[in-house]
């Protein structure tokens, strides 16, 4: 018989960012440091938003530089206002760029911000 291998813990500081940018524990629960904003969480748009506003604010790290479009899907993409309104309207209009053209952002990628206080592509 197998006994079940424990995944390890997550560090306590990446296990308060999750908390704190209100990822479920049924997620949290499942998330090691390999694990990916947008990949494996499937956080975007205003939601990704407020997870990197919550590694800014809560956790003192310094964005400049970072490129939200480079990470994340916007919540309504589209070149300009008018078409993010269109495919607002419109559901399913359009596709978005798959998974794989995004630079993904793992949980060990947001435990060094939080230790050198600012972003690190």
């Amino acid at each position: 018989m197998r006994l079940p291998v424990d995944k390890p813990r997550l560090p306590e500081v990446v296990e308060r960012f999750l908390v704190d940018a209100g990822c479920s524990e049924s997620a949290r629960s499942k998330c090691t440091l390999s694990t990916r904003l947008y990949q494996d969480l499937g956080v975007y748009g205003d939601e990704a938003h407020d997870y990197m506003q919550t590694l800014s604010e809560r956790f003192g790290v310094d964005l400049s530089g970072f490129d939200f479009d480079e990470y994340f899907p916007r919540e309504f993409p589209g070149g300009n206002w008018v078409e993010r309104t269109i495919r607002w309207l419109v559901p399913g209009l359009g596709k978005p760029r798959p998974a794989s053209q995004y630079r993904p952002i793992t949980l060990a990628a947001v435990e060094k911000a939080i230790d050198v206080g600012r972003w690190q592509p």
